[in-house]
């Protein structure tokens, strides 16, 4: 590769380090810092790491292209904090969905930081669990009961007070979650929801879609896009006993895991090829990814290297 890209994503790197370690870091910066970083091995990736392990006190020294950059990063502190705006992505297009991702978190009714649920009652008397980094809006009219999940992921309990014949929508961009007496998950994620129906059913009805709506019983789980909806099985426990701040493994790739475990956590947790295919098993804490992670460690032959809050790597013993 070029000196050039080299040099610019590893300034870009330390220019996150310094908003990071600043005390000026808001979950918006997190999410965008994150869309940033990319996919593990990925030169951003690297350029973090490299940046990370520099960051040890006298450990800059052997590396002077990227002491320089941390050094350049960390003085003009204020400079950064202007600019990172401009830093978040690969274009136009990815800033645009973030931006629009931080505005929904600004004008919501509801929204968490990422590792903090919410319980509401709603106005009529439907219970509703929000899940980390998540946001709604509610429209509740004399015709219709909706929720807008605008991003993240609710738990609802429907009530049908005497007199209710409103029906109880949730709707994301990829379409609506009709309750028919119901307990339901719904997760908007990457342009999909998924829906995870525990009692009564759920009428599911795509933006795109003239077709009947698809019934969704007990038990079981679908994945809606804008065009279709597709069954993908039984309903996790996963996807219910996050509400008491639980994650369950029931016999998933550690790598699978170890994805839904950073949703929780204001930070990467990166889990090494070697080590992503091992099974796990247990019940491990949503809200304390740091006891996860060492319970993990305990039950499988891996380790847990942490150069910083930002930055854990789970790999082979």
């Amino acid at each position: 590769m070029p000196e050039l890209p080299d040099r610019r994503i590893l300034s870009e790197a330390a220019q996150w380090f310094a908003l990071l370690n600043s005390s000026q870091a808001s979950d918006a910066d997190v999410r965008r810092w994150r869309a940033w970083l990319g996919a593990h091995g990925s030169p951003q990736a690297q350029a973090w790491q490299r940046v990370q392990a520099l960051s040890d006190q006298f450990g800059m020294a052997r590396d002077p292209a990227a002491r320089s950059a941390l050094q350049s990063a960390l003085g003009q502190r204020r400079q950064v904090l202007r600019s990172m705006l401009l830093l978040a992505g690969a274009g136009a297009g990815t800033w645009a969905t973030l931006n629009s991702r931080a505005w929904q978190g600004w004008t919501a009714d509801y929204h968490s930081g990422v590792g903090e649920l919410q319980q509401i009652a709603l106005p009529d008397g439907t219970q509703l669990w929000i899940n980390t980094d998540s946001a709604i809006r509610l429209h509740y009219t004399a015709a219709l009961r909706e929720v807008q999940l605008l991003h993240g992921e609710i738990h609802i309990v429907t009530a049908s007070p005497a007199g209710e014949t409103r029906p109880f929508v949730v709707t994301t961009r990829a379409g609506s979650a009709r309750a028919l007496g119901t307990r339901y998950t719904v997760l908007a994620q990457d342009g999909r929801t998924t829906v995870s129906v525990y009692e009564g059913a759920v009428a599911l009805q795509p933006a795109g879609s003239q077709q009947e709506p698809w019934v969704i019983p007990a038990g079981e789980q679908a994945v809606m896009t804008p065009a279709t909806v597709l069954r993908t099985g039984a309903a996790g426990a996963m996807q219910r006993e996050w509400t008491r701040g639980l994650l369950l493994a029931n016999d998933v790739p550690l790598g699978e895991f170890i994805q839904e475990l950073s949703r929780y956590r204001r930070g990467h947790i990166a889990c090494a090829p070697e080590v992503a295919g091992l099974r796990l098993v247990g019940s491990f804490p949503a809200l304390d990814t740091d006891v996860a992670l060492d319970m993990i460690a305990r039950s499988l032959p891996v380790m847990i290297r942490r150069r910083s809050p930002w930055w854990v790597t789970v790999a082979p013993r």
